[in-house]
């Protein structure tokens, strides 16, 4: 009995004193959340607090950073500047090889333009040297007949003059080291002229022929040829010059070999032009020349009997044609 009585009394005075620990414990609670509120709003040690932990959260917070950024961030970015990369060069390439296979027909259709154009201008320039080599062949040829032309004519003035004269066809002259000298190169302008001749070139033949006042050397010449079929030629090969030059060495020694002479006389006095201007100073005094030498042989009958009729023919043939130049 006394045990539950003792039970009692204390329930009831714990329930006497909860209360009042209860209040103690409110009163002590808003006293320190009051003064804890006072503390936390001081500047002093809001700043103190802040730096505290600012200090103690700054380099936990890098390191994160770095290594979120080192695992996650740059392998990202690099994946993305590659699969980048790749496919602008896969673009890059693809677009080349479309272009070439586009232009690549046209570059082909050009090469072969070009190769074309290269080859016809290849051509050109060769037939333009070739066209220059025979201008070239021409003007020597021009200027060296020019040459030979001027000469003949200074030989047919020397002539008339009586200060040049041909020798006379095998004459006979005395032998001298001199003069053997003298004899092989005739023998060599003689292999010339007959070279020359033997190729159609007649003007240089008979051009170098009649510079060497030598009626033998000029016969030789004459002997390869027909008259006839080289002086009716079209285009004539024989300049006026020399044919005015031949025909005043052939008149100057009918004496010889006559009938050959006559036929080349006869020939050429027929193709002489009266109009050629640098000729007309000298040509009355060589037609004259040969009229008097034709006189001369008709007067001497004996020593060409038989051409009687042919030296008259050709004496009035020159007449004619001199007459031309005072008409």
């Amino acid at each position: 009995g006394g045990g539950g009585g003792g039970g009692a009394d204390g329930v009831d005075l714990m329930q006497q004193i909860s209360p009042a620990l209860s209040q103690g414990f409110n009163v002590l609670n808003k006293s320190l959340h009051d003064h804890a509120n006072k503390v936390m709003s001081s500047k002093d040690v809001a700043g103190v607090l802040g730096t505290t932990v600012a200090k103690s959260v700054q380099q936990p917070v890098a390191d994160a950073v770095s290594q979120v950024f080192e695992a996650r961030l740059v392998p990202a970015i690099e994946a993305s500047c590659r699969a980048m990369f790749q496919q602008t060069n896969a673009a890059m390439l693809r677009g080349t090889d479309e272009h070439m296979k586009a232009v690549g027909p046209k570059l082909h259709g050009a090469a072969e333009q070009l190769a074309q154009v290269a080859g016809t201008l290849g051509r050109q320039v060769g037939a333009l040297g070739q066209q220059m080599q025979v201008l070239q062949a021409r003007a020597d040829e021009s200027a060296r007949r020019d040459t030979q032309t001027q000469h003949v004519l200074r030989e047919v003035q020397l002539a008339i003059a009586g200060e040049h004269a041909p020798r006379p066809d095998g004459s006979a002259t005395v032998a001298s080291p001199v003069q053997d000298a003298a004899a092989d190169q005739m023998r060599e302008v003689e292999g010339k002229v007959l070279e020359f001749q033997g190729n159609g070139q007649f003007e240089a033949a008979f051009s170098l022929a009649l510079q060497q006042q030598k009626l033998e050397l000029l016969m030789r010449l004459c002997q390869t040829m027909d008259p006839a079929q080289l002086f009716t030629q079209d285009p004539m090969p024989l300049s006026q010059p020399v044919v005015l030059s031949l025909i005043q060495q052939l008149a100057s020694a009918l004496e010889h070999n006559t009938e050959l002479k006559m036929a080349y006389l006869q020939e050429a006095v027929m193709v002489l032009d009266t109009r050629t201007v640098e000729l007309r100073q000298v040509m009355p005094k060589v037609l004259e020349a040969v009229v008097t030498k034709i006189g001369q042989m008709v007067a001497a009958p004996e020593s060409v009997r038989g051409s009687h009729k042919t030296l008259q023919r050709l004496k009035h043939m020159v007449k004619g044609v001199a007459g031309e130049l005072y008409t």
